[in-house]
């Protein structure tokens, strides 16, 4: 039961992260007066005309929803601490894949965002992981 609580408050904090990345992204690269987003040529063309510092931001927030939702899974499930953290990174890597779906972002944005959030959310439980245990 615990390690399920630390999963979800694990993903929310997560999502919490990735939401702030792309508050940051819109700070960076804010949304143009003009065209209407409902339609997917016009977000296609915003999102592929995206400077590099907004890409980051982006890249940057899976990155870290992996690191920082792992690591509060992995330090509400003792017993199962690496499995917390690394299912937490799994639905990280499954909201990047929805963004892939929806979003046409460079491909450099598509692949860092699936290949950063488990192998962070491995060094959460390194860091969660108490100096006795090791």
């Amino acid at each position: 039961m615990r390690t399920l609580i630390a999963v979800v408050l694990g993903s929310l904090v997560a999502a919490a992260v990735m939401v702030g990345a792309y508050h940051g992204y819109q700070r960076v690269y804010r949304l143009p007066a003009g065209p209407d987003f409902y339609t997917f040529s016009n977000l296609a063309a915003y999102a592929l005309a995206a400077p590099r510092q907004a890409l980051a931001w982006v890249i940057g927030g899976y990155a870290l929803a992996g690191l920082v939702g792992g690591l509060c899974a992995a330090f509400i499930a003792r017993s199962h601490r690496g499995g917390a953290a690394v299912t937490v990174g799994a639905v990280v890597m499954l909201a990047a894949i929805g963004l892939a779906a929806l979003v046409p972002f460079p491909a450099l944005v598509t692949v860092a965002s699936l290949l950063l959030p488990i192998p962070l959310a491995l060094v959460a439980t390194r860091l969660a992981t108490p100096r006795l245990e090791v």
